[in-house]
């Protein structure tokens, strides 16, 4: 009866951990600049009055930063930055009077959604009384000095939380669905099992403070700490994730332990700070309640309540003894979703799906990694006692099982995340992130082809395992595997760290050149050339020339007239009467085109004892970080779900279920499979 309640729980698990998804807030990647007030290279008839900043994403509050600096690189003291409450993207920072002078935005933000500071520089320039533009050049800002890579620290930091996720994941797991209960190994495995959970609870907790105190450095010192631990998305879960990582600690401290945790007065100091620290910590969540959200705190209320319930009542502990792996399972699902809610998925689409994908194939990669590391430790005591050698065979079977969907599932989700984050093909060798992803491309095909001479081992030569050499050959194939999974693990903590080409595309494009609009438009007896000089948001040059075929005068021009019509929404007409340069050239200049998107211009022309002539111009604006369209699928949002699902379930289906057949009955076909699973 107690395996057929534990079978449910894992499958009520994995049921309520997928609804879950749906309920998510969306994560994104780094916060880049999308739009500007002044735009990027304005020149200002006039000072303006404050400096507005829209980013792709929501910003944390209280620890962004936007300096000002002059041509000779002096700072221009500012107010702190405002975060506008009803548009979290949005920033504004109000100005005294500037003196004409070439000026240089420098920002630095701290994005909401996965908690990574980004930063940049623009200049813009106020002109002259008289219209000129002043000397001296832009400065260039230490913003701009970024580094396209984390920094060691940072992929320490995050190698630490994500090692700790995997052991935290894989151990119950690997008890559960490869060891079982009738295995006369499962006391070894347990002992083993809750030695991983201790490394994985420690990894998480020192991954979570190093990245906590690395980022106060790079915000602005000590000064930003209590901003940064209290009014922050990301620190909130950072501490659920500690929550429920020292939740499972209390869970299991009550059963035997290993060496040298073994003696009660180890235990119960064990107990004892284990929830002291989660209480600090729960507080500390509980301050941050705008921050953290309702479904976080609520997690960790639960998660941590029943966990202190073990520490008054161990004897619940011994009544519910073989049901505390599956609620381990359950706290390491909750605790992998709060890496996916911090993560570079869902950038830039209003869809759950790269998510998703993303939290599913966390699972599936803390299930091969912890698994294996699991395996390889369990394999090495085996060897140091010199006993129970004889049932690794049966073992090794069932992990080859689990890791084979384990690595199925990792190229679907994988595939589908790189269609996601990757513009197009040359993003991979043009960009850090496809550089990085390359290296991790790399290190994963050599294990899944230390994983092909694995599995010939076990299927095609299982009579060697039971022999002395054999062992030793497959404990270190198997150590080197769990040594490349590690390495794996560095390339993923810095792919979670490093902007996505997607994003940097869209930053570059709110520094493109714009490209003057130039047409020509018969009226009449003649012809109107418009130029729209460079044809952006905010200040341009506008120029009209009036000529005929037969280079015959057009006339006593009296009035040229530009008449400005936003076709977007309605906004009323602006007009401006341009002034002669010669007797067919007329010009203005101003900040007549104040929105992106669709206008019509249009020019009239009044000539003394003929018709008066109207012509329409009708004109694109880019709007401001939009610039080239996206190559690609990627110009549209994804198929909704019902489409995706459709798309999805039968290729995923199918593909397990001959995975499962061929593997079963079909030796060749096994070979085969596993080799191009290497090769990918």
């Amino acid at each position: 009866m107690s395996r057929v309640i534990r079978d449910r729980s894992i499958l009520l698990l994995l049921l309520g951990l997928l609804l879950a998804m749906f309920g998510a807030a969306p994560a994104s990647a780094h916060a880049i600049l999308v739009r500007s007030l002044p735009v990027f290279d304005a020149e200002l008839a006039q000072p303006p009055a404050k400096i507005e900043l829209w980013f792709s994403e929501p910003l944390e509050n209280g620890v962004n930063r936007v300096r000002l600096l002059t041509s000779a690189g002096k700072k221009i003291s500012l107010p702190a930055p405002a975060l506008d409450p009803a548009d979290p993207t949005h920033l504004t920072i109000e100005l005294e009077p500037l003196p004409p002078g070439i000026y240089t935005v420098a920002w630095k933000n701290l994005s909401q959604f996965d908690g990574h500071e980004w930063s940049g520089s623009f200049p813009f320039t106020v002109l002259n009384a008289d219209g000129t533009r002043p000397a001296g050049l832009a400065v260039s800002a230490a913003e701009d000095n970024r580094n396209p890579v984390p920094s060691p620290g940072e992929t320490l930091a995050r190698w630490l939380a994500l090692l700790g996720g995997a052991l935290f994941f894989g151990a119950p797991l690997f008890l559960l669905l490869v060891v079982r209960a009738d295995n006369l190994l499962l006391a070894r495995a347990r002992n083993l099992a809750l030695q991983a959970l201790w490394v994985a609870v420690l990894a998480i907790v020192l991954g979570a403070w190093l990245q906590i105190l690395l980022q106060t450095g790079r915000l602005g010192g000590l000064a930003a700490l209590p901003s940064l631990l209290l009014e922050t998305r990301t620190n909130a879960l950072i501490f659920t994730r500690q929550i429920l990582a020292l939740s499972g600690l209390l869970l299991v401290l009550n059963l035997p332990q290993p060496r040298p945790l073994h003696n009660q007065e180890t235990t119960l100091f064990v107990q004892l700070l284990a929830a002291g620290a989660g209480a600090i910590l729960l507080v500390v969540l509980l301050t941050a309640q705008t921050a953290a959200g309702w479904g976080w705190m609520t997690a960790a209320l639960v998660s941590f309540g029943l966990a202190g319930v073990t520490l008054v009542f161990p004897q619940l502990v011994a009544a519910l003894q073989r049901q505390l792996w599956p609620a381990l399972l359950l706290l390491a699902g909750l605790l992998l979703f709060t890496f996916s809610g911090s993560s570079h998925a869902n950038v830039l689409l209003d869809t759950p799906w790269p998510l998703l994908a993303d939290y599913v194939h966390l699972l599936a990669a803390a299930t091969w990694v912890g698994g294996l590391l699991l395996l390889a430790l369990l394999a090495w005591q085996l060897r140091r006692a010199n006993t129970g050698s004889e049932q690794l065979p049966q073992l090794v079977l069932r992990f080859s099982l689990l890791a084979s969907l384990s690595v199925f599932v990792l190229i679907l989700t994988g595939l589908f995340s790189s269609l996601v984050q990757l513009p197009d093909l040359a993003a991979l060798g043009q960009t850090p992130y496809g550089l990085v992803l390359l290296g991790k491309l790399g290190l994963v095909a050599l294990a899944w082809l230390m994983a092909l001479l694995n599995n010939r081992q076990v299927h095609r030569r299982a009579a060697s395992l039971h022999t002395p050499a054999g062992q030793q050959q497959f404990r270190r194939q198997v150590g080197l595997e769990a040594v490349v999974s590690l390495a794996i693990m560095v390339t993923v903590a810095m792919l979670t760290q490093t902007t996505t080409p997607r994003n940097l595309a869209q930053e570059v494009a709110v520094q493109q050149p714009a490209i003057p609009f130039n047409q020509v438009i018969k009226a009449d007896d003649f012809y109107i050339y418009l130029q729209i000089d460079p044809n952006r948001v905010g200040r341009n040059t506008f120029l009209v020339h009036l000529y005929k075929e037969d280079q015959t005068a057009v006339g006593d021009v009296q009035l040229v007239r530009l008449i400005f019509d936003y076709q977007d929404e309605p906004l009323g007409q602006t007009k401006i009467d341009l002034k002669a340069g010669s007797p067919t050239d007329f010009s203005a200049t101003g900040a007549y085109l104040n929105r992106g998107g669709n206008w019509r211009v249009s020019v009239y022309v009044r000539r003394r004892g003929l018709d008066d002539s109207l012509v329409h111009f009708d004109l694109a604006v880019p709007v401001s970080g939009q610039g080239a369209p996206v190559p690609g699928w990627l110009q549209n949002s994804l198929p909704g779900p019902d489409l995706l699902l459709a798309m999805m379930l039968p290729v995923a289906g199918l593909g397990s279920l001959l995975a499962l057949l061929g593997w079963r009955f079909w030796p060749k076909l096994r070979t085969l499979m596993a080799l191009m699973i290497s090769l990918v």
